[in-house]
């Protein structure tokens, strides 16, 4: 299965610690991530170092040209693994994520435009999900969700081609920001013909490298553990974002983050 990897030339080491963390999480895989590139250095590093789990794809540096170059060889109902460069995965529960995978490419996942394996509990109001209708059981037991609307939508999953193609075509073709594609989502109805679903379980933990423009604590801790060399051309932030934590664990690590900042002097102490 083709894993689509947005990035561009100078998220290198995002999209490089990304596809690190699922070899070392997943290291029998079924994907091979097609990675666009400007460079040839870019090209050969990632030859170098990944061989055949990885196709790279000559593109310009557009979010939305890149998307459409990953895709424009593929079938409309092609099942593809998307995969955004600042998000990687902390934990998987690989035993889960291969038997979704075996689904999606089976007969019943004809009508089923993506196939969400996190969640996050302010997703779950009616205002976002089908919570008594739609609903669709997998031979293992896993109930899914169908999803009202965008929401969720950059986190990795699987997806069909035609859904991302049709995703991408609201966003203008030239944009200043990337945050941009955010404020249109939220002006967005979900055609009725793509169904999106989603699982109240967190089969998967991710972390997000970066938040405005700096690299996150998480990512830096997980840079340092895989000996990947910390890009200088970031400034760092002393901030944790990581999805897919239980409320004990994402309380955890809001002390901890609150710690640091008091120890820094970046704020000032007071009683929880």
């Amino acid at each position: 299965m083709k894993a689509i990897v947005l990035t561009f030339d100078k998220y290198l080491p995002f999209s490089d610690h990304m596809i690190q963390c699922y070899l070392d999480l997943w290291p029998n895989n079924p994907l091979v991530f097609r990675v666009p590139y400007q460079s040839d250095d870019v090209k050969n590093f990632y030859i170098e170092k990944y061989g055949d789990k990885v196709e790279m794809i000559k593109s310009q540096s557009g979010i939305v040209d890149t998307v459409y170059t990953l895709l424009t060889d593929l079938p409309q109902n092609e099942w593809v693994f998307w995969c955004m460069d600042d998000r990687y995965p902390i934990s998987l529960n690989v035993m889960e994520l291969e038997k979704i995978y075996k689904f999606v490419l089976g007969a019943n996942s004809s009508n089923i435009s993506a196939m969400l394996f996190t969640s996050e509990p302010y997703c779950w109001s009616p205002n976002n999900v089908y919570l008594d209708q739609f609903k669709i059981k997998l031979d293992n037991g896993q109930i899914y969700y169908r999803r009202k609307w965008y929401r969720m939508i950059w986190n990795h999953q699987f997806m069909r081609v035609d859904f991302i193609k049709d995703w991408f075509s609201h966003f203008p073709r030239q944009m200043k920001q990337a945050k941009i594609m955010d404020d249109i989502l939220l002006t967005m109805t979900l055609p009725e013909s793509f169904r999106l679903y989603m699982t109240k379980e967190n089969y998967g933990i991710y972390g997000e490298s970066t938040s405005r423009g700096k690299m996150t604590k998480n990512a830096i801790d997980s840079f340092s553990q895989r000996k990947i060399t910390i890009p200088s051309n970031f400034e760092h932030s002393d901030m944790y974002k990581i999805q897919g934590l239980s409320p004990f664990w994402k309380k955890m690590v809001y002390y901890w983050t609150y710690d640091l900042k008091c120890m820094l002097g970046i704020k000032k102490r007071s009683n929880y």
